[in-house]
């Protein structure tokens, strides 16, 4: 198609609806303006601000299709997040939890939307947003309670200083620490609570100014050690045996609770001297040290004994122990037998003492003791004895036979045997001398030098009396006076005195009588043969 054409058919046009228009005029008609899309504004704007728990009326502007504005337009809300903020039918939006929406109106086909941005109110309440836990006594909580401000809506009040006081309202204690915390951003950070008391459930209370408090149960456990306490005291000590009642010893803290430590205690002697036995160290379990084995060796007698752990400078002493004799370990000669005891009773009859291990008499031993001759035959009469509170008495203990010395051994069930030796003598019989031996014969040089011997005199029949006024003297001897005899210094010998110088070469003899008051006499007869003497001169002998 040509340019001119177009032009042709575009006026054909516009001449005809300008005919038509005319005709509608000329009928009395008038033109109306074309509908257009309903509009709908909200006045505040894009964005509302409004605080938890307050309500704001949006304002709208609304254009029908013939774009007049509408009075009191019909306009549905909704929002897009209820919990944060509401909408009514009439506009009202109400701030619950802090955050934003979006509330959005239709009408009519148009829709306005305004973002909504919820501000925490002020504080109504608080809330633990952690929990006190980890409380022993005196130390502090190993997890400090952290407490939250918020608003009627349960919004953090991070606008709130409020100080946050804490307090105990069920359960005795003390409570330590900082007690008073103002907030900071709506949080109360406590750091240094501690509690004091004898352990068991407590209540604090968390509680601020013009708001609701709140309430937290706190376990209360047992601090650390502070001193030991005795459970159970010993008792029943022997000297050398296993106490009867072995001690419990108590790891406590300073407000008197049972701990649940496992540290080591330690036992020793603190007054009465001796040796104590056993495991002396024991680890607690749950706070208990328990002894099992101990013992004591010393002197009989009161002891205490000091219990302690490494981590405290004092420890505790127990009450007084007293210690007693143990079982029989040893035999004690206390009295040896001695006066006649030949035949016959002794005078002094043997006492034997039954001893500890520590030396101690054991006053509860009732052993049988009985003496036997271990050297010197003969046998024993009245041998056997049983001992009273540890200590045997013989009666009448005596050695039947004949003179001499006798060993006796004393011995005991289970006790190691002692051993003494005794010379028994016989009472009754008055003494009897001996010379051994019988006859004595000595050998001399012509012109040599003197003989002397010494012969032991005897008492042969064990008498418990002594030879009196002992003489001796010498008779019949052939050849002249060579030979003496007199008694040794002691009186237990005699001794011979031979001088050969007087006498040519042969044999010489005499008697010695020894003679007593009251142990009669004694012959001996006594010789001596005198040999030639031998001269050796240079190169010859005569």
């Amino acid at each position: 198609m040509t340019i001119r054409a177009a032009m042709r058919r575009m006026w054909s046009c516009i001449i005809g609806a300008s005919v038509v228009l005319l005709g509608l005029l000329a009928c009395g008609g008038s033109p109306e303006a074309p509908p257009v899309a309903p509009t709908l504004s909200i006045s505040t704007g894009a964005t509302v601000e409004v605080v938890s728990g307050a309500s704001v009326i949006l304002s709208v502007r609304a254009t029908d299709r013939r774009g007049a504005v509408v009075r009191s337009p019909v306009v549905v809300w909704t929002t897009t997040d209820a919990a944060v903020a509401t909408v009514s039918a009439a506009g009202g939006v109400t701030g619950l939890r802090a955050g934003t929406a979006s509330i959005q109106g239709a009408y009519e086909g148009a829709v306005a939307s305004v973002r909504v941005t919820v501000t925490p109110g002020a504080p109504t309440r608080l809330r633990l947003r952690v929990a006190a836990a980890g409380a022993a006594a005196g130390a502090r909580f190993t997890t400090q309670p952290v407490v939250e401000l918020l608003d009627e809506a349960g919004n953090l009040a991070i606008a709130s200083s409020l100080a946050v006081t804490v307090t105990v309202v069920s359960g005795s204690t003390a409570l330590l620490g900082t007690l008073s915390v103002p907030a900071s951003a709506g949080i109360a950070t406590f750091t240094d609570l501690a509690m004091d008391g004898l352990v068991g459930e407590r209540v604090l209370r968390f509680s601020a100014a013009g708001v609701q408090s709140v309430d937290a149960t706190v376990a209360l456990g047992p601090g650390a050690v502070a001193l030991l306490t005795i459970r159970t005291q010993p008792d029943g000590a022997l000297v050398g045996s296993v106490w009867v009642v072995q001690p419990v010893v108590e790891l406590r803290d300073a407000a008197g609770n049972l701990t649940s430590a496992t540290l080591p205690v330690t036992a020793r002697i603190a007054t009465g001297g001796g040796s104590l036995n056993g495991a002396l160290t024991v680890d607690a379990v749950g706070g208990l040290a328990t002894f099992t084995n101990l013992s004591l060796v010393g002197v009989a007698g009161s002891r205490t004994i000091l219990f302690s752990t490494p981590t405290l400078s004092n420890g505790i002493l127990s009450a007084p122990l007293v210690l007693r004799p143990g079982a029989p370990a040893v035999m004690v000669l206390r009295a040896a037998p001695a006066g006649g005891g030949l035949n016959g009773a002794f005078v002094e009859q043997p006492i034997v003492e039954l001893r500890d291990i520590a030396g101690n008499i054991s006053v509860t031993a009732s052993n049988a003791v009985t003496a036997t001759i271990t050297s010197g035959g003969g046998a024993l009469a009245d041998a056997t004895t049983t001992a009273t509170q540890g200590v045997a008495s013989f009666r009448a203990l005596a050695v039947l036979g004949s003179a001499g010395a006798r060993t006796l051994t004393f011995s005991s069930n289970g006790v190691p045997s002692i051993s003494t030796v005794v010379v028994p003598c016989d009472g009754v019989r008055p003494p009897r001398l001996a010379v051994n031996p019988s006859s004595r014969a000595l050998t001399a040089l012509v012109a040599g030098p003197v003989v002397l011997d010494v012969l032991p005199l005897t008492e042969t029949v064990g008498s418990c009396s002594a030879p009196q006024l002992v003489q001796p003297t010498v008779t019949g001897a052939t050849g002249g006076d060579w030979l003496s005899a007199t008694l040794t210094s002691n009186g237990a010998a005699l001794q011979l005195r031979a001088n050969p110088r007087a006498l040519s070469a042969g044999s010489y003899g005499a008697t010695v009588t020894v003679s007593s008051l009251n142990a009669g006499t004694v012959v001996l007869p006594v010789s001596v043969v005198v040999l030639p003497s031998i001269v050796i001169a240079y190169g010859s002998a005569s």
